[in-house]
């Protein structure tokens, strides 16, 4: 957000013309939390946005480490990189390394094992630790990804679907 942003005013043009640009359902929940102020729901979702940036690191960090611990833990038990080939996924998650290998392919670059880690959605690593692979995958090997702090994959499991 730009440093002046605080002497902007918020009249009847801007407030309706950010209203248009961001979209009624978008500003709900804020509206809300305003009881109908416009200038205060637009404070607020202003407010999210910098709340947003501030955070925005440590999670990207924390994904890069729960990705790459993974990662790592499987490429050792499958004994293979791609362990995504061998291991005992589930079509959807097949489906998103295929849409990873795609995109990396699209962007005209060599498709690695690193690559595709990168380029695998949070909801990717955050399945593996779900019910569905609790004894295909969790029992026999990702259990191993949390050795520093040994967790219960339901302890894991709801805490990456937490909000």
């Amino acid at each position: 957000m730009a440093a002046n942003q605080s002497n902007f005013v918020y009249d009847q043009g801007p407030l309706n013309a950010l209203e248009r640009a961001l979209s009624v359902e978008r500003l709900s929940p804020y509206l809300d939390l305003a009881e109908g102020d416009r200038k205060y729901a637009i404070h607020l979702y202003e407010w999210n946005t910098k709340v947003s940036e501030a955070l925005y690191g440590i999670v990207q960090g924390f994904e890069v480490c729960l990705r790459n611990a993974i990662h790592e833990t499987l490429t050792a038990s499958f004994k293979c990189d791609t362990w995504w080939d061998h291991a005992p996924l589930e079509a959807e998650q097949k489906k998103q390394v295929d849409q990873a290998r795609q995109r990396i392919i699209d962007d005209g670059r060599e498709v690695t094992s690193g690559r595709i880690v990168a380029e695998l959605m949070f909801g990717f690593w955050t399945a593996l630790s779900g019910t569905i692979y609790a004894q295909t995958l969790w029992d026999h090997h990702l259990h191993k990804a949390f050795r520093e702090v040994p967790l219960k994959r339901k302890t894991v499991a709801k805490r990456l679907e937490e909000d």
